[in-house]
């Protein structure tokens, strides 16, 4: 190579930048803002308050010990919805959860009222069976390939059975009483259904910003556990980028160089990515995994002949 040609090509230009595509379309942060999942909630939420506020706001709903009454029993079915709310995430679903809350207090109270059993140790043994129930669930879910749906279905029978049974054959009621009082010295019962900021409540009461009884007592005598424990797992179960989550849920059934869809590479067009992921899911499940007796039922093949071109087997 001469040097005439080196310096020929030390000074030819560089291509310029490639100019924005003229056909993607701009989108404002209000739109964004719009698409995103968690406004439905938030929106919900605040429609809610405003509806209450009008149509209850003189009842006390909003005094300090009104809103502790309600945040209590939010707290109570927020926990149950993070439980729920992952195995939905995951594309499963648990039947039984309600019937799992009366069988796990029948573990608390029967060995404590009745066997005399220190509360720790019921409260242990309690988490031991529930995490005993959900292994049990989600093993013959695995293992049969039978739907979450029918599964937590029969244990939702099978938990009520053994709660009315056990009550009946303990107390001969379906109530079993007494567990307040057992509780009333344990030193793991604070822990869950004991109350936090005592102090603090007590100073509000003296600035008269909340409400006071005649001895100076708070109407509120503290934050129940209940809700701090739903605001920890709400924080330990938030994910601040769940697309994450979605990429290694759909990347780990890739096989092959199989096609994949990327949920962090959906951008603003998620829902027409999301679209052709459920459609993809249906005619995968209308043409391999729906039969029974090895024949696919009708539905299945409609499923197939509308949605997947028309192409059955």
């Amino acid at each position: 190579m001469s040097v005439g040609d080196m310096s020929d090509r030390s000074i030819t230009p560089s291509p310029a930048a490639p100019k924005d595509d003229e056909r993607l379309r701009r989108v404002g942060r209000v739109s964004r803002l719009l698409n995103r999942p968690e406004l439905g909630a938030v929106s919900g939420l605040a429609l809610v308050f405003v509806f209450f506020a009008f149509a209850a706001g003189s009842s006390g709903m909003f005094s300090a010990d009104g809103v502790m009454n309600w945040l209590t029993v939010s707290a109570q079915l927020g926990i149950l919805a993070i439980g729920a709310s992952l195995l939905m995430i995951a594309g499963e679903f648990d039947l039984s959860i309600g019937s799992m809350i009366g069988f796990a207090g029948m573990m608390i109270a029967i060995p404590a009222v009745f066997f005399g059993v220190p509360i720790w140790l019921c409260l242990i043994f309690a988490f031991a069976g529930a995490l005993l129930v959900g292994f049990i669930n989600g093993y013959i879910v695995i293992r049969t390939g039978l739907p979450s749906f029918i599964v937590s279905l029969a244990f939702l029978f099978i938990l009520r059975g053994l709660t009315l049974a056990l009550s009946i054959l303990f107390s001969n009621r379906t109530i079993v009483g007494g567990l307040r009082e057992k509780a009333a010295g344990d030193w793991l019962a604070p822990v869950f259904g004991g109350r936090i900021g005592l102090g603090f409540f007590q100073k509000l009461a003296e600035w008269k910003i909340i409400g006071a009884y005649p001895d100076g007592s708070p109407v509120v005598p503290g934050l129940p556990m209940v809700v701090v424990w739903w605001v920890v797992l709400a924080l330990i179960g938030g994910d601040p980028h769940p697309r994450r989550q979605l990429d290694f849920r759909l990347g780990r059934r890739c096989k092959g160089g199989a096609q994949c869809w990327r949920a962090s590479e959906w951008g603003e067009n998620w829902p027409v990515h999301g679209y052709r992921l459920l459609r993809h899911g249906l005619c995968r499940l209308s043409g391999d995994g729906i039969r029974f007796g090895g024949r696919r039922p009708r539905f299945a093949e409609g499923i197939r002949s509308d949605y997947c071109g028309g192409h059955r087997r």
